[in-house]
């Protein structure tokens, strides 16, 4: 049998993750999941299927162009801040320098705590999506 790995959207609880799964094909050439690779990275051998949900999320991105001080509310799944202005910006009181990005991913499940930023004297693009 081939082995091939796969991955499929699972929600549990509310929660919409990308699995991989280690699949195998029987005499039929039909595929069969054999194991599945689980959160934390850890890999369980489970011989037997179990029921997979395959649903689709739709996430909500915005671009917002800053010129002040302000905040990017809590609660997003990915955030970039880039400087496209001609003097320093600061995100999290930290200097970001024209022509740079500062990206937050998070893993799935989790979301961003709120993220001051000051543009005043330049231009920052504030990409979000939750």
């Amino acid at each position: 049998m081939a082995k091939a790995i796969r991955t499929v959207d699972v929600s549990n609880d509310g929660v919409t993750a990308q699995v991989p799964l280690i699949v195998d094909r029987n005499a039929n050439n039909e595929e069969a999941i054999a194991r599945s690779i689980v959160a934390n990275g850890d890999l369980v051998d489970d011989t037997k299927p179990f029921p997979i949900k395959v649903i689709s999320v739709q996430r909500t991105p915005t671009i917002t162009r800053a010129t002040n001080v302000g905040t990017v509310a809590a609660g997003a799944t990915y955030v970039a801040i880039s400087n496209i202005g001609n003097n320093n910006g600061l995100v999290l009181g930290q200097t970001l320098e024209p022509g740079l990005t500062v990206p937050f991913p998070t893993r799935i499940g989790e979301t961003l705590s709120a993220i001051g930023y000051d543009g005043t004297g330049t231009i920052l693009y504030i990409q979000r999506q939750s």
